[in-house]
C-alpha cells in the first residue's frame, strides 16, 4: 500500500503504509532514470532497494517529503485505523540507505472529523519553506472539511 512518494537525489522513494511487521515499516526505492526510461523492459536486477524502519507497532508511513539535503521527512501513523497509534514526523538524514529515523514531533490532532463515526487522519505533509535545519510544513487531514491544513515549524537537529 503506497502512501508517500518523494524524489531525493537520483532515487524515487515509496513509503508503504502496509505491511507493518513487528513495528517495522518499509520504504522501497529505485533510480528515477530507470523507472522513467523509455520502453517496456523490466528494471535491472538489484536497482530496487527496500529499507526497513522502526517506527512503532502498527505504525506505517502516511507520506514522505524530500529535503534540500537529500534526506526525507516521514509522516507516520496507523497502518490501518488503530486509534491508539499517533501521528509523528521523522527525519531520515542522508544517506537514506543506512541512517536511522529520528522522531521530530508528534502531531496533535485538534481538528474534528466531518462525521462522528470517523476520526481525523493526518495524511499528507508539504514542505513550504526550508532554511538549513529549520523546516516549515503543512499537514493535511482526511475525514476533515477542506483538509484542515495545520502549519508546523520544526528543527531537524534534535
Amino acid at each position: 500500500n503506497i502512501e508517500g512518494i518523494a524524489i531525493a537525489g537520483e532515487r524515487v522513494y515509496f513509503g508503504l503504509r502496509t505491511p507493518v511487521t513487528a513495528g517495522t515499516a518499509y520504504i522501497v526505492s529505485a533510480p528515477a532514470n530507470d523507472l522513467f526510461a523509455p520502453g517496456t523492459e523490466a528494471l535491472k536486477s538489484g536497482v530496487v532497494k527496500t529499507r526497513s524502519l522502526s517506527l512503532g507497532k502498527k505504525t506505517g508511513i502516511r507520506d514522505l517529503a524530500a529535503l534540500e539535503n537529500g534526506g526525507l521527512l516521514i509522516l507516520s501513523g496507523p497502518s490501518v485505523d488503530q486509534r491508539e497509534v499517533g501521528y509523528k514526523i521523522w527525519h531520515l538524514a542522508p544517506p537514506i540507505s543506512t541512517s536511522e529515523p529520528v522522531e521530530l514531533v508528534t502531531i496533535e490532532t485538534k481538528v474534528k472529523a466531518k462525521d462522528k463515526a470517523e476520526i481525523p487522519k493526518a495524511e499528507a505533509i508539504t514542505i513550504i519553506e526550508q532554511a538549513g535545519d529549520k523546516v516549515v510544513l503543512i499537514v493535511n487531514y482526511d475525514n476533515v472539511d477542506e483538509g484542515a491544513p495545520s502549519r508546523h515549524e520544526i528543527n531537524l537537529k534534535r
